[in-house]
């Protein structure tokens, strides 16, 4: 995601406000500044909980699926996406993202300089980052 967001593609992420897992959740906060800064926009979800997993890419190409596209997803418990290569079926994918990211805030720089976070919780989302392989 930053490696694209560095040569000028426009990413976009929805991550929920409040996850199903604390731990997951200080894992992927931990990186929250790093992709920021990288250029990707960042949004969290406030309407409730959500877990999908859609990319859409150029209009054309999109994928959806219960995989988190890690080795635990498809080796430990065999998920799997479906991709599709259509323009259809990618801007109807699109326009659920794009309808999803009303209901959501972006994450600026400012927004994250802004709010310093309490040491313990900085120390949950490094320990969480790093146990994140194993978990």
């Amino acid at each position: 995601m930053r490696t694209a967001a560095l040569s000028g593609v426009d990413v976009r992420l929805i991550l929920p406000l409040h996850g199903d897992s604390k731990i997951v959740e200080w894992a992927s906060q931990s990186y929250l500044s790093e992709v920021v800064k990288a250029g990707v926009k960042v949004y969290l979800y406030k309407a409730g909980f959500l877990h999908s997993k859609m990319l859409v890419s150029d209009d054309v190409v999109c994928t959806c699926g219960s995989s988190n596209v890690d080795f635990r997803s498809f080796e430990n418990n065999f998920e799997c996406n479906l991709f599709l290569y259509g323009e259809e079926m990618a801007k109807q994918m699109k326009n659920v993202f794009m309808s999803d990211q009303k209901d959501a805030m972006i994450i600026t720089l400012s927004n994250l300089r802004r709010y310093k976070q309490p040491f313990m919780d900085r120390f949950m989302q490094s320990l969480s980052r790093l146990l994140s392989p194993l978990l």
